[in-house]
């Protein structure tokens, strides 16, 4: 493998994971914000994009692809601080739904999952970033 493919941001298993994380993570913070939103303005379409199977679906998805991700990862960065991040993101929307489920307010739910989908997409963008450094690192050392 030459010192060029080694960089491609898509040339690995979870520079697609990381990528795929991002834009579950973006997606999910987006419903958080808008259905609120269109439960006052069109409450049938609020309904629909609120169901719980669809919010504990897109929180599978995305606790999926951060385990994917950081599971290939890992192994060439060993950062803790990224690990904590993904965990902290996905403990923070399952506090969302939970919070949701049990009456409290829809505001807090969705600041709660905003909260955490953010800190997904941050430790998925770190996640990648790390890994490029540490095999660019190891490909530089090999390659002395």
């Amino acid at each position: 493998m030459s010192v060029d493919s080694q960089i491609s941001f898509f040339d690995e298993p979870t520079d697609t994971a990381d990528w795929l994380g991002m834009l579950v993570s973006a997606v999910c913070a987006v419903h958080c914000l808008l259905v609120p939103v269109l439960f006052y303005l069109l409450p049938a379409a609020g309904a629909t994009l609120g169901d719980e199977r669809l919010e504990w679906g897109l929180l599978v998805v995305a606790g999926l692809v951060a385990s994917l991700s950081l599971g290939l990862s890992y192994r060439h960065h060993r950062s803790r601080s990224i690990l904590a991040l993904l965990v902290a993101g996905l403990l923070l929307l399952v506090a969302a739904r939970l919070l949701e489920e049990y009456g409290e307010p829809v505001l807090l739910s969705a600041l709660v999952s905003v909260a955490g989908a953010t800190a997904l997409v941050t430790g998925h963008a770190f996640n990648l970033r790390r890994r490029h450094s540490a095999v660019s690192a190891a490909t530089a050392t090999t390659a002395t």
